[in-house]
């Protein structure tokens, strides 16, 4: 899924003059092959034969694609694990280095040695070297810096996942549990992203393992040691024998068990969360019900359960680590038994030996560093899976791509009949909703047909359960339910807004929450901001009002009566066609209800609050539909 804004300037226009609402419009294109695929998970679940490394391999081959599509992540990594093998390079310098300062440099003067001099030339020119390499290394690792790869890697995941959810269908937003969201964005994509750090490591581990091999095999020749061919295949291929065999051995054994202790980490850490969050949002129920102990006391059962679950998982991990240890202590005592006592009779020189013992002890690193960061890319599969849950969810983009096109085709065809009446046919096309039947969780059906003309007040009257709350999200475009018949039709050009009935604030100013749904700029000004709180009574519910900076304490101090009239405020700020609101004087005494009564009527007649100085007849007509199970509110 892909969505960028599209500005149109009034000089590519022809024949026309842009409005201030028709100068941007969003653009979605739509794309089916999410990733990777959540059809590999099914078949995994349903077979539990199928091959579950396999699996495993094809997931994070998709991930990787999905990386590599963008430009700079690709490029970052391909110089990343170039500049990688700088170090491994500057490692087989090294050893060079340190054979040639023992064998010949520091050795016993002999006939055909270097002279004195030579010795101490060979010196400077190995400072030099030294200083140049780490100078090198240096200024490389700062460039580093400046090649993206993590924080891009990790914002494509969590913009993927965040745009994912807004896009959602009714039934899939509702089976999404929010703690679940929040830690697949915040903490899963950093793991997975984590992991393919892992990967770029791993190209610089096999590099190093490559240099060690290249050293093994060519130092010989280059000082004059050369062995016998056998003895070659010896020295230079037992350690790549020995190492992965037993380390893909244990790898294997141990991986099932890692990620089953990482899964049963993730899922308490997940309960704790929950738990936290249910305490912290029902607060008021628990302290109106004296429950403040109970909660405090009922966290020691989701605190203790991931205490035990992160010790097994440490524990597992101490193993994991101390496995390739084991291995290359054992591996430097048989050098040490076989080669130490050849250093003693004299058939084999210190330098040699003793870059053998380097040799082992980096390659011993290399292998358990690669081992470990096999261990954590392996852990990173049970993120892969959520994110992958996550993002295959199924979205309402398609049937909204149709449902628009049709109502494109339906608004032109009605304007156009409606142009031989009369002038502004635009104003002139109703709301219309005809035997409408769709789905969500319950079958919901609307039987007859209702036409409602724009510039009207009209009120849904009914008892609870009825449907009129599910009828008006429809109309504001809250919720787009498949459609199973008939039709909900909102011309194309009328932007609709809907007004939940329970108030929501973020963290920032009153006048970045009352100005969150304006499109137009100068419909969030501060003056018309303040003349529209001023006309609902409302202008001292904060201190400072609109000039106020407080971003948090604000919301605290509101009244129940402030907290829904700040909100039927911010949607009138927002200047939409079509106000769709719930209940609107649900929540006020009488004198406040009949205000608020009339600034719907005085927003409907005058088509906007504070517009200006403009015509009436200029401005796009205003609808308002609102629900209430009285009839009295509909007077």
């Amino acid at each position: 899924l892909l969505d960028f804004q599209v500005e149109f300037k009034s000089d590519s226009v022809v024949g026309a003059k842009l409005g201030r609402q028709l100068t941007s419009c969003r653009v979605k294109v739509i794309c089916n092959d999410t990733f990777p695929n959540v059809d590999l998970l099914k078949d995994l679940e349903e077979d539990p034969e199928l091959d579950e490394h396999h699996t495993k391999i094809t997931f994070y081959f998709a991930f990787l694609r999905m990386l590599w599509s963008d430009p700079k992540i690709r490029k970052g990594t391909i110089k990343r694990c170039l500049e990688d093998q700088l170090h491994n390079i500057n490692f087989l310098s090294q050893q060079f280095i340190m054979v040639f300062l023992v064998n010949r440099v520091f050795e016993t003067p002999k006939s055909g040695a270097l002279s004195t001099d030579q010795r101490i030339s060979c010196l400077y020119g190995l400072i030099a070297i030294q200083v140049l390499s780490l100078a090198t290394l240096h200024v490389m690792d700062y460039m580093r810096l400046t090649w993206p790869v993590g924080g891009p890697s990790r914002k494509t995941i969590q913009k993927a996942l965040l745009r994912r959810f807004m896009y959602y269908d009714e039934p899939a937003r509702r089976s999404v549990n929010p703690n679940s969201l929040v830690m697949a964005i915040s903490k899963d994509a950093m793991g997975l992203c984590s992991g393919y750090s892992a990967a770029m490591k791993v190209v610089q581990a096999l590099g190093g393992l490559i240099a060690i091999f290249v050293f093994k095999i060519s130092s010989p020749f280059v000082f004059g040691k050369a062995h016998s061919l056998l003895e070659i295949r010896w020295i230079g291929f037992s350690p790549f024998i020995v190492f992965p065999v037993f380390l893909a051995f244990f790898l294997r054994q141990r991986s099932d068990y890692t990620n089953d202790c990482l899964e049963q980490k993730e899922a308490a850490s997940i309960d704790m969360l929950q738990y936290c969050n249910r305490a912290v949002r029902c607060f008021p129920l628990v302290s109106d019900y004296k429950r403040r102990q109970r909660f405090v006391d009922g966290l020691d059962e989701p605190i203790g359960a991931w205490n035990g679950a992160n010790k097994s998982y440490n524990m597992a991990n101490l193993h994991n680590k101390y496995f390739p240890n084991w291995l290359v202590l054992v591996f430097m005592c048989f050098w040490y038994w076989m080669y130490g006592r050849q250093v003693i009779w004299g058939t084999l020189t210190l330098g040699f030996f003793l870059a053998d013992i380097k040799i082992i002890e980096k390659f011993g690193k290399e292998f358990g560093e690669l081992y470990e960061l096999c261990m954590q890319i392996e852990c990173t599969f049970p993120e892969l899976c959520r994110i992958t849950v996550l993002l295959n969810k199924p979205t309402e983009l398609e049937d909204k791509l149709i449902c628009e096109k049709d109502v494109l085709q339906r608004t032109r065809s009605l304007r156009q009949q409606l142009a031989s009446s009369g002038k502004d046919a635009m104003d002139r096309v109703p709301i219309i909703v005809h035997n409408l039947q769709f789905r969500m969780g319950i079958p919901f059906n609307f039987r007859g047909k209702m036409e409602i003309a724009q510039g009207s007040i009209v009120c849904f009257v009914g008892a609870h359960g009825e449907g009129k709350t599910t009828l008006l999200k429809v109309l504001g475009n809250a919720i787009f339910p498949h459609i199973v018949a008939g039709e909900c039709f909102v011309p194309a050009h009328v932007r609709s807004l809907h007004v939940s009935l329970e108030p929501f604030f973020f963290e920032g100013t009153l006048m970045e929450n009352m100005c969150f749904g304006v499109d137009v700029p100068s419909d969030g000004t501060k003056d018309r901001v303040r003349a529209i709180l001023t006309s609902l009574q409302c202008e001292d519910a904060v201190d400072g009002g609109v000039e106020s900076t407080e971003k948090k304490l604000w919301q605290s101090k509101l009244t129940v009566k402030e907290r829904h009239i700040l909100n039927f405020c911010r949607a009138l700020i927002a200047n939409p066609y079509l106000l769709c609101i719930h209940k609107p004087t649900m929540a006020y005494g009488s004198n406040n209800s009949d205000l608020v009564m009339k600034v719907l009527q005085d927003f409907v007649r005058n088509r906007g609050l504070e517009q200006g100085n403009a015509p009436v007849e200029s401005r796009r007509p205003r609808t308002v539909i609102y629900t209430s199970f009285q009839k009295s509110a509909a007077k």
